[in-house]
């Protein structure tokens, strides 16, 4: 589904999540229908009631418009 080194950075801040057992934020980025796609996304464990996470969840809102334009902001700028 993947590329590899996105999947690979995906699995890595879940770990961090599921290790902290707290809900984190990322802007994770990938690859769709061929173009760049950033997405801020909080993910954060359910526990059991012993503290153990049993599942991982999260919620992501596309931020490429946003970053796109900062990134044109900034060539401008320069």
């Amino acid at each position: 589904l993947w590329h590899p080194d996105t999947a690979r950075d995906f699995r890595e801040n879940n770990r961090r999540v599921l290790e902290a057992k707290a809900s984190l934020h990322f802007i994770e980025t990938a690859c769709m229908h061929g173009e760049e796609v950033f997405c801020h996304v909080s993910k954060f464990p359910v526990l059991d009631a012993g503290g153990t996470p049993i599942l991982l969840c999260g919620i992501a809102t596309d931020i490429t418009d946003r970053i796109l334009a900062e990134r044109s902001l900034v060539a401008y700028q320069e």
